[in-house]
C-alpha cells in the first residue's frame, strides 16, 4: 500500500489546479469576442432574410435591402471595415451564429427558447403577430381558428404560438414565408401568420389576402448575436442608442417602415450599454 505525504498531495493539487487553469485560460482565449475577430478581419459577416420585407429581403436589382441591412451598414462602418451579407434564416440563423459563419444575426423575435442558444440586443423595434387570411373567409377573429388548417414556416414563433393556443388543429410546415402565403392564396390552408411589418407590403401586393383584427402577441426584435459575449453585445447595443440620441435610427426606421417609431429604444438619462 503506498501512503502518500502532505507535501506530495499538496503538489498533486498544485498540479491539477495549474492544468484546470492552462485549459480555462485556452477556453476564454477559444471564445474571444466577435469585436475583436471583426475588427482583425476587417470584415463583419451578417445574417440577412431575403424574404421579409422590410426588415431585410432581395429588392429588384438583385440585393440585399431593409431596415436590417441600413443597420448593418453602420456598425460596419463604425467598426471601419467591410460589409458581407450571408444569407440566413429563422431556421439557419442560430446554428450559423453558434459556428461563427456569421457575426449578427437578422432582427428575430428574442422568445425563451432561442435565448438559450444565443443572445439578443436591446430590443430593435416593436412589431406583432397578425394572422393572414383569405379575403371573404369566415376566419374573423383569432378563436375563429380552430378546425382550421394553418400554415406556418419552419423555425417561426408565430407558428410555434399559435401550435401552443390551437393544439388541437392541422398546422402545414413551409420552408420559408412565400411558400406559405402561395398556399394560402391557393386555398391550401385557411390562414398564416405573419409580422405587422410584412403585412404592410403583403397586403398591398396581394388583394385577395387580408389581416385579422386581433394580434397574435406584441412582439419584440432584436438582433441576435452569439451567446456570451457581452464585450459585442455592450458594444452594438450602445451604438444602437448613440444611433437612438443622434436621430438616424427613428430615419432609417421611418425609410423602412413608412411610419414614426411607437416606441422608444434609448433613455434620456444616458447610455445603457448593459441592457
Amino acid at each position: 500500500m503506498i501512503r502518500l505525504t502532505h507535501t506530495v498531495l499538496r503538489t498533486v493539487a498544485w498540479v491539477i489546479g495549474a492544468a484546470m487553469l492552462v485549459l480555462w485560460v485556452d477556453a476564454a482565449s477559444a471564445q474571444q469576442s466577435a469585436l475583436d475577430t471583426v475588427k482583425k478581419r476587417g470584415v463583419l459577416i451578417a445574417g440577412a432574410r431575403a424574404d421579409l420585407f422590410p426588415l431585410a429581403y432581395m429588392n429588384a436589382k438583385g440585393e440585399f435591402d431593409g431596415f436590417d441591412i441600413d443597420i448593418y451598414k453602420i456598425l460596419a462602418q463604425r467598426l471601419g471595415v467591410k460589409l458581407e451579407l450571408r444569407q440566413a434564416t429563422s431556421q439557419t440563423m442560430i446554428p450559423m451564429l453558434q459556428s461563427g459563419a456569421i457575426d449578427i444575426g437578422p432582427t428575430a423575435t428574442s422568445s425563451k427558447k432561442r435565448e438559450e442558444a444565443v443572445d439578443f440586443t436591446v430590443v430593435a423595434f416593436w412589431d406583432a403577430g397578425k394572422v393572414l387570411v383569405q379575403k371573404g373567409s369566415p376566419i374573423k377573429r383569432l378563436q375563429d381558428l380552430k378546425g382550421k388548417t394553418i400554415g406556418i414556416v419552419h423555425g417561426s414563433y408565430y407558428g410555434i404560438t399559435l401550435k401552443e393556443m390551437f393544439p388541437s388543429e392541422k398546422f402545414v410546415t413551409y420552408p420559408e414565408y412565400p411558400q406559405a402565403l402561395a398556399a394560402l392564396e391557393a386555398g391550401k390552408v385557411d390562414a398564416t401568420p405573419l409580422t405587422w411589418s410584412n403585412t404592410l407590403t403583403i397586403l398591398k401586393e396581394r388583394p385577395a389576402i387580408v389581416a385579422l383584427e386581433d394580434d397574435i402577441l406584441k412582439d419584440p426584435m432584436a438582433f441576435p448575436l452569439r451567446e456570451n459575449d457581452s464585450k459585442w453585445r455592450k458594444w452594438v447595443n450602445t451604438t444602437l442608442q448613440e444611433l437612438w440620441k443622434a436621430g438616424t435610427y427613428q430615419q432609417i426606421y421611418k425609410k423602412h417602415f413608412g411610419r414614426d417609431v411607437n416606441f422608444s429604444l434609448w433613455s434620456p438619462y444616458g447610455l445603457q450599454p448593459g441592457i
